[in-house]
């Protein structure tokens, strides 16, 4: 073998502090050799390589004598899915931390919201012109701008990078190691919590229907935070999401089979455990409300008027039938169902055969979301009935595993207050014995897989 060469870059002797992200350790060295957006395309991603595209870390080995290598916002694994819950898209930094050159990790936790070491708050804008830094991607151009603003040019931390803070910074490693230790136990445990939910996300990118569910990241990390709470130091506990859960004795149902292959379904198990579900929630309203039952709704060019006799939970009552059944429902009522357009159904369920427990929640998660939403709709007396008439689908995800004659399963939800609890009953909220058999029977089934895809 060839003697190794010295590393050519000034700075190489300041190697990445603990937790320091690659856009932290880069950009020093950026700032410290005065590198442009072109040079550092040419030193660290490579010649030919498009721009953002992965590093070269054979070059960067030579440039700068690291040899341990930080994987960007620690590697997740299996809940890779969750990414985006977990961490934040926009850049984030501290104005005290990005001065001395330093970018932590955990600056881009989506959960916290106040830096771990100087417990100031994280800002996505810079100090001197207010600008938004935008998305945050290893680019050459963001590395190459070495910690000034993109629009004015000036310091993003409102003071220039100097290497005398650098120094003084580097000083306090053990603090800054004993800071992020219960946020690297937190990551560390987290696959054995909450691996059915970056199964629920994975296996309903299957369907394109329910991919916008997904940009409602406050009801998943909402539920992140309730099945495995968010470390000491978060700023805010994030609670706008729970998890109804059942665990049964599997039942397929052939109607259901049948019905994938038609466009309409109007008797059969679906439909009864459909209308049986209509009954329990219109019952719960009527027991809430003893006002006169409202107007029907005005529809005049796909815009909905509400008057103001309307609850919000009259209106998502009425809004999921509107999803689900064949005929437009404007009407609070329940004098007659119609067929169900099965289509709406079967994507709903994300592919599964489930048993009836798994329909009712995934029915009540529907109804929940609604609520939401209908909120909005009572308080502004108009609404887009085409787009309200979607989000049943676009807010559920499901996932379901069959062990041991039994089948375990969770609907991730938006939770409207004491509402789910109440129609779904306690048992079925955030139940830890069926999540922790979801979860091992998720983690067999990718061991499986894994080690398939090995040989």
């Amino acid at each position: 073998m060839g003697e190794r060469t010295s590393p050519v870059l000034v700075g190489h002797e300041f190697s990445p502090l603990v937790d320091e992200s690659w856009y932290g350790s880069l950009t020093r060295i950026s700032r410290l050799n005065e590198l442009s957006p072109t040079a550092v395309q040419r030193l660290f991603f490579g010649r030919g390589r498009a721009r953002g595209s992965t590093l070269d870390t054979t070059a960067l080995r030579l440039l700068v004598g690291w040899d341990d290598f930080l994987v960007e916002r620690r590697q997740i694994g299996d809940l890779e899915p969750l990414r985006v819950i977990l961490w934040s898209e926009n850049l984030r930094y501290c104005p005290l931390c990005l001065e001395a050159g330093y970018h932590s990790v955990w600056h881009q936790f989506a959960a916290l919201e106040d830096c771990l070491v100087h417990a100031c708050q994280l800002r996505e804008r810079c100090m001197y012109c207010d600008a938004k830094l935008g998305e945050y991607k290893l680019t050459p151009r963001l590395i190459g701008q070495r910690f000034n603003c993109g629009s004015c040019g000036r310091h993003l931390a409102g003071g220039a990078f100097t290497i005398e803070a650098h120094l003084a910074f580097r000083d306090h490693y053990a603090e800054l190691a004993a800071r992020g230790r219960p946020y690297r136990k937190w990551l560390e445990a987290a696959p054995r919590y909450l691996l059915f939910m970056a199964e629920a996300r994975r296996r309903c990118k299957r369907y394109p229907a329910l991919c916008l569910g997904f940009a409602d990241v406050e009801v998943w990390r909402g539920t992140v935070n309730l099945v495995h709470p968010f470390p000491v130091g978060c700023a805010r506990q994030h609670r706008h999401g729970t998890v109804l859960t059942w665990r049964v004795r599997p039942v397929r149902w052939a109607s259901l089979q049948a019905a994938s292959r038609s466009r309409y379904l109007a008797s059969g198990d679906l439909w009864r455990a459909y209308c049986a579900v209509l009954r329990r929630l219109k019952a719960s309203i009527d027991c809430s409300r003893r006002d006169v039952c409202p107007p029907p709704l005005v529809l005049t060019g796909g815009e909905c008027l509400v008057q103001d006799t309307w609850t919000a939970t009259q209106l998502a009552f009425v809004l999921l039938r509107s999803h689900f059944e064949s005929l437009c429902v404007l009407r609070y009522e329940l004098d007659q169902i119609a067929a169900l357009q099965t289509a709406r159904f079967t994507n709903a369920l994300a592919g599964h055969l489930p048993s009836p427990a798994a329909l009712q929640a995934m029915l009540f998660a529907a109804y929940a979301a609604l609520v939401i939403a209908a909120r909005g709709y009572v308080r502004q007396r108009r609404f887009d009935y085409r787009v309200a008439c979607e989000i049943p689908t676009n807010h559920l995800s499901l996932v379901a595993v069959d062990t041991n004659s039994m089948q375990c399963g969770a609907v991730i939800a938006p939770d409207p207050g004491d509402l789910t609890g109440d129609l779904f009953g306690r048992r079925g909220l955030v139940n830890p014995e069926v999540l922790a058999c979801l979860n091992a029977s998720l983690e067999k089934e990718r061991s499986w897989e894994n080690s398939r895809g090995a040989n």
